[in-house]
């Protein structure tokens, strides 16, 4: 499996949407306090990546759908993403 390396804003977003249940874009636009359209390109990236599921499964979330969505933590990614993060600190 490739090495991860997330950015600081990266990894905010993984720890806000958790390991276990997931969260909404209602709810990561409250913890994280990022601008709609950043958090937006930041979800769509990792999404391209991998990293990030939504329910219901979509390829690109767009700024107007971002808070009828839920997003959790790939599992087939969540060893390495939990590895990538405690290497930072």
């Amino acid at each position: 499996m490739r090495r991860i390396k997330l950015s600081g804003r990266e990894m905010s977003l993984i720890r806000a949407i958790g390991f276990g249940i997931g969260a909404t874009g209602e709810e990561l636009l409250a913890v994280t306090s990022y601008d709609p359209p950043d958090l937006t390109d930041m979800l769509n990236g990792m999404m391209n990546a991998g990293f990030i599921i939504t329910e219901p499964y979509l390829i690109e979330i767009s700024v107007e759908a971002l808070t009828a969505v839920k997003f959790e933590v790939n599992g087939a990614y969540s060893h390495e993403l939990k590895k990538s993060m405690a290497k930072r600190f």
